[in-house]
């Protein structure tokens, strides 16, 4: 915890994640008598069964455990890489909600079977719809938005809460992986030089460095024969 500072806080992605944790505890789908089955609306409503995401199946389980991961890594986001990790972990509890939801529609789905079933062997021409009706409640409409909002926390921030409400003019980073994908650039770019050769000035890639001729000090001019000598007094 040594790079937590309150500065750091994305407290957009932090109170929407602990929106989405209440909200779990809060009815997401509901399963309701028709007016075909019973008297009226209000007695229909005496015998709604509600569902909250905790109590639905495992994928509701999994969005209360996101949503919490997701409070942690908002209040400390120390660094970039706890930045990213708590946007990865929005997106999977929103994808966990849509889970949840195909899920359940297939329980619901095999009770309706059921239903129709048991009617069709009654002799009746009903079916299913026609007794139990089922839909999202408030806390799946909830859930959807506070977890995109969750997603969208650290881009508000940028364009919102830090210049408007920090005063911060600095300029916008809207790209929360630049840190990371701006390193391994790098890396990439600088890890081949050091396998390159660079020729001596005066020599031609690829040519063998000169062999000093024996009997020659380094650095003396090489000598010309003696019979190109006699030839020049001439």
């Amino acid at each position: 915890m040594k790079n937590f500072s309150v500065k750091n806080i994305n407290f957009v992605g932090a109170g929407a994640a602990l929106l989405a944790f209440i909200f779990t505890f809060i009815p997401f789908y509901k399963l309701q008598p028709t007016t075909y089955f019973l008297q009226n609306e209000s007695t229909a409503a005496l015998y709604t069964i509600t569902k909250n995401l905790v109590t639905y199946n495992f994928f509701g389980v999994l969005c209360l455990i996101l949503a919490l991961a997701a409070i942690i890594l908002y209040v400390w986001n120390g660094s970039e890489k706890i930045t990213m990790a708590a946007i990865v972990v929005s997106v999977v509890d929103l994808i966990s909600l849509f889970l949840a939801l195909i899920v359940g529609n297939s329980d619901i789905k095999d009770v309706k079977s059921l239903i129709n079933a048991l009617v069709q062997y009654s002799g009746t021409s009903a079916n299913a719809n026609l007794f139990l009706k089922s839909s999202v409640a408030a806390g799946f409409v909830l859930e959807l938005l506070m977890i995109l909002v969750m997603i969208g926390s650290y881009w508000i921030n940028e364009l919102v809460i830090k210049p408007y409400v920090f005063g911060d003019k600095s300029g916008a980073k809207l790209n929360p992986f630049e840190g990371v994908t701006g390193t391994a650039k790098a890396r990439a770019q600088a890890a081949p030089q050091g396998f390159i050769q660079q020729p001596v000035q005066g020599q031609a890639f690829g040519q063998a460095p000169q062999q000093p001729v024996q009997g020659q000090t380094f650095g003396q001019a090489p000598q010309q024969p003696a019979q190109n000598q006699n030839n020049n007094a001439q």
